[in-house]
């Protein structure tokens, strides 16, 4: 039997598909070499007939003329990776780059054996990829209430020449850095982030495709959170040689500027601090005043603390109206709902222990589209001091 070993220098598999106008780059590493454990490389190309040398990690003098502009002004970067591999780089690869690459290195051996070189096939494609947005919709906010519901478009599609697959992203910004909300992958997957899984599985985030490569993002209880800046963002994939997937482009588009703007609303007592006589009736009036349109319920519940505390920890519900208009009431303290604003509070035949604060707390709520709804504000009145005498 006879065993062979050498040093082996690896290049991808051919071929290699870019796009024209986009950074290439092509690895190389060699492996199972003797001598030094840094090693050097030369890179040549050829469209068929014989190689032009391009760079070399050693000799300054090895590149030939029609590159040396291109190397010069850094268009054309050879950098080092490890000891053992390169990457050559291709900042904006042009029709006239497609031909073969050869990534050669020098020996180090004590003896010649294995490979000392490595070709792959780069093909250049054309630029197929269009991603658009509505640009009256980008130059102006959209101004949103908390809990309304939106929705953003954006349109991508390719003529590539090759078998591609579109990947499309739509973004968020409303910090340093662009966060992502949700995907549709190259491979047919919906993949919401991790800040977005849970509103994706309830089916508040969507993203739906319709006619003319529309990609619609539909956020149906808008929140804080979703003020900001979108965009789409759309890569183009491809199978490489060796079946796995190769991303060989990626463009965006701004889409909107969104504006949530908070529900506002006051609480009040229309009354302020009272003294009643034991055994007579003690009434008051909560009013509340909110900005809301649309469709959107009241819950008001009253509170009562024999001492002032603003958080009201240790306070007792005196009684409350749900979003139904349910109350909740008792034979002694009832509550009546005069109209959309104001809510009144009747307690019959107080006593002295009925002495205290009374505070009313009021809570706007808005429908979500699976029937569930959301509380967009909370507010609580200031007290009104009651001594019964």
């Amino acid at each position: 039997l006879a065993f062979c070993k050498g040093r082996i220098v690896r290049v991808p598999k051919s071929p290699l598909i870019r796009v024209e106008g986009t950074e290439t780059v092509i690895p190389c590493n060699v492996t199972d070499y003797d001598g030094p454990s840094e090693q050097n490389f030369d890179w040549e190309f050829s469209q068929g007939t014989d190689f032009v040398r391009i760079v070399s990690t050693w000799d300054l003098s090895f590149t030939s003329q029609q590159y040396q502009k291109r190397v010069g002004s850094g268009e054309i970067v050879l950098r080092r990776s490890s000891n053992n591999a390169v990457e050559l780089l291709i900042r904006s690869i042009q029709p006239v780059d497609q031909g073969e690459y050869k990534c050669i290195t020098p020996s180090t051996d004590a003896t010649v054996q294995g490979n000392y070189d490595a070709t792959v096939q780069v093909k250049v494609i054309a630029d197929g990829l269009t991603v658009s947005g509505s640009k009256a919709r980008s130059s102006k906010p959209r101004k949103l209430s908390e809990g309304d519901s939106f929705e953003l478009r954006c349109s991508a599609s390719t003529t590539s020449s090759e078998h591609t697959h579109l990947q499309v992203t739509w973004e968020l910004k409303n910090g340093p850095a662009w966060q992502e909300i949700l995907s549709l992958t190259h491979e047919g997957k919906f993949q919401p982030s991790p800040e977005y899984e849970e509103r994706y599985l309830s089916g508040d985030v969507r993203l739906n495709t319709g006619a003319n490569d529309i990609y619609r993002l539909s956020v149906s209880q808008a929140l804080p959170m979703d003020e900001g800046l979108y965009r789409c963002l759309v890569s183009e994939w491809v199978k490489g040689a060796d079946s796995s997937w190769q991303k060989i482009q990626e463009k965006n588009v701004e889409v909107a500027s969104v504006v949530i703007q908070q529900t506002a609303l006051d609480v009040l007592i229309a009354t302020s601090n009272m003294s009643v006589t034991e055994r007579d009736s003690l009434d008051l009036t909560c009013n509340i005043t909110t900005d809301r349109s649309g469709i959107f319920q009241a819950q008001v519940t009253w509170y009562f603390s024999e001492a002032l505390d603003d958080t009201l920890s240790d306070a007792q519900i005196l009684l409350s109206v749900d979003r139904d208009s349910v109350v909740s009431d008792s034979p002694l303290v009832s509550l009546s709902h005069m109209d959309r604003n104001s809510y009144h509070l009747l307690v019959r035949d107080v006593g002295v222990e009925d002495s205290g604060y009374y505070f009313c707390q009021a809570a706007v709520w808005v429908p979500q589209h699976n029937g569930s709804w959301h509380k967009v504000v909370e507010k609580t009145s200031s007290p009104v001091s009651v001594v019964v005498t």
